[in-house]
């Protein structure tokens, strides 16, 4: 390639050439479209020393030279486009996107304290009601838990304030993240204490006797991540991940523990009846080969049978002879 040759040969070039190169190593895309005459004036040398910088680095002319760079310039362009997706189309940019994504979600995935759930889900199942309470910025959270709560017979509501209304003893309050700065919240905290309830903080650190329980253990850098506003897509995908997480935990782990949604009853009594369907299917089958065998050993019998009186009237036969 003609850049690496002038990058190779510039020790061994006079002064006078040694300008040209430099000259041409820092604007090769505008070299390229020059004559010799205006090459010669823009580095204010003669045409004869452009002529013998050419020939040093085996061109036989200036024409030849501009060739070579032209192609040399072509292929480092087709290089650096190669390894450059957002160059490549929309289709490949935005699969590297979404790769550098997914990397991002499973570095951070691994700092979750999903060690923790388990207490939420003890809470959860002996609790009478569990009100879900925030700001309004995280109801796409709260419904997931909302939902999951009720499909498991857990009578479960989620409001934008800290009043709670009615009895508080065998209640459960879940304050997500944005709940802190709800106006009477740490009131709230102690009213559910003193009233036989339970508060649990979800993500953040609550007033006591409010129960912490972080969804994200202690990485100053990741501290953002449950924050009410979340900066970028990966820390969203993440903090809808979580609710996921509680989502599949609750409908899972209180369901095995005797409370059954309708749903997961329905589809109880569907394997059961399929069991049994096959356990019918397998007796009639066993039946039938029973029959089969039965009828096998009856003809069997008959054969044997007849044999014996066939020999029976020859002994016969040669006793009256």
């Amino acid at each position: 390639m003609i850049i690496t040759a002038i990058e190779t040969q510039m020790e061994n070039l006079r002064p006078s050439e040694r300008r040209v190169a430099h000259y041409i190593l820092g604007r090769p895309n505008v070299v390229v479209h020059m004559s010799i005459a205006d090459l010669a004036e823009s580095v204010i040398v003669s045409e004869p020393t452009i002529m013998r910088f050419c020939k040093a680095l085996g061109c036989t002319g200036f024409m030849e030279f501009k060739l070579a760079l032209a192609r040399d310039l072509e292929r480092r362009t087709f290089q650096r486009n190669r390894s450059n997706p957002a160059v490549k189309g929309p289709t490949v940019f935005g699969q590297a996107v979404f790769s550098r994504t997914l990397a991002t979600l499973e570095a951070r995935s691994k700092l979750l304290a999903l060690d923790r759930i388990d207490e939420i889900l003890e809470y959860c199942a002996t609790s009478r009601a569990v009100t879900l309470v925030h700001d309004g910025s995280e109801q796409t959270l709260a419904n997931l838990i909302v939902d999951a709560l009720m499909t498991c017979r857990i009578e479960a509501t989620a409001q934008w304030d800290a009043n709670i209304v009615g009895r508080l003893d065998g209640r459960m309050v879940i304050g997500l993240h944005s709940a802190k700065s709800l106006p009477g919240f740490e009131r709230l905290c102690r009213d559910m204490s003193d009233g036989g309830g339970k508060i649990v903080a979800l993500g953040f650190q609550g007033v006591a006797p409010c129960i912490s329980i972080p969804l994200v253990r202690e990485v100053p850098d990741l501290s953002k991540i449950a924050e009410t506003r979340i900066e970028n897509m990966q820390d969203e995908l993440l903090y809808l991940a979580l609710g996921e997480v509680l989502r599949i935990s609750i409908a899972t782990r209180l369901s095995r523990s005797g409370m059954f949604s309708d749903a997961a009853a329905e589809e109880l009594q569907s394997q059961r009846e399929i069991a049994y369907g096959d356990a019918r299917r397998r007796d009639r089958q066993s039946a039938i080969a029973l029959d089969a065998l039965v009828d096998e050993a009856q003809v069997h019998d008959a054969l044997l049978s007849s044999q014996d009186d066939q020999a029976h009237i020859s002994n016969l036969a040669k006793e009256t002879v």
